[in-house]
């Protein structure tokens, strides 16, 4: 729990809070994003204060609506997490294991969208970055099938009218979109949009992002899926007990 610089008070963490409403109202080119950065700094303690006493995302965003766009949203993951570098982190660690997780055998109920994900990937004949980013996407994509869980539970794909309280992601492009990079992605969490983003790869990270930010617990349904991405991929580790289910598809990922 990170604390509150002594130089602080109540009073001059309530001006940083006016501050940034202010600048949220600007056009981002318009923005002091240095006076962002270090007025975010000054008033994470109080923000992770009123999170962990359990706070309303409304009323979170009321207070710091800056904290529901992309950039602040990672920007706040590293400041949980300092020293880590979360993109990197998170691209480097999926490069290990995207070809590998395309390779391993399909299952007869592989999800029609995951199925023709991996079809549109296969097919591609083209190399270098497309391809790379479409096999990253398509590995994650078809990740909760090699863990037996459904994709659903964290990605959706239409209007998100399922409502639920864990974050996820809604998308209503095509899988071709989606693995060109021509779509859009939107997050939500406690029934609510958060931000949105054109990366699948970072709305992942988002993803990850949200449950740690927002200080909630990923659902039962997707655990072993989150916990792949927090952990072998990004490496991001923590004191949770090993997950029998991400154990073994490591194990079936050494031996390719």
């Amino acid at each position: 729990m990170p604390e509150r610089d002594a130089s602080e008070d109540d009073t001059s963490i309530a001006a940083c809070v006016q501050w940034m409403g202010g600048q949220h109202r600007y056009p981002i080119e318009r923005r002091d994003q240095i006076g962002i950065n270090l007025r975010m700094n000054k008033t994470l303690a109080d923000r992770r204060k009123a999170i962990l006493a359990g706070t309303s995302l409304t009323e979170i965003r009321l207070e710091y609506p800056l904290l529901f766009e992309e950039g602040e949203m990672l920007q706040e993951f590293q400041r949980l997490r300092p020293g880590k570098e979360m993109m990197a982190d998170f691209y480097s660690g999926l490069e290990r294991v995207a070809e590998k997780l395309m390779r391993l055998p399909c299952s007869t109920k592989e999800i029609e969208l995951t199925r023709n994900a991996r079809d549109l990937v296969l097919r591609q004949t083209k190399t270098g970055n497309k391809r790379q980013y479409a096999v990253k996407c398509c590995a994650l994509l078809l990740l909760p099938q090699k863990l037996k869980e459904k994709l659903s539970i964290i990605f959706e794909t239409g209007n998100g009218e399922e409502l639920r309280s864990h974050p996820f992601i809604i998308c209503k492009n095509s899988m071709a979109q989606i693995l060109t990079g021509e779509a859009s992605f939107k997050l939500c969490a406690d029934n609510m949009d958060v931000c949105e983003t054109d990366c699948l790869l970072k709305a992942f990270v988002l993803l990850l992002a949200c449950f740690y930010v927002f200080n909630m617990v990923y659902p039962t349904k997707g655990l072993s899926t989150l916990t792949f991405m927090q952990k072998p991929i990004l490496n991001l580790q923590d004191d949770s007990k090993n997950d029998l289910k991400v154990i073994r598809l490591l194990s079936s990922l050494n031996e390719i």
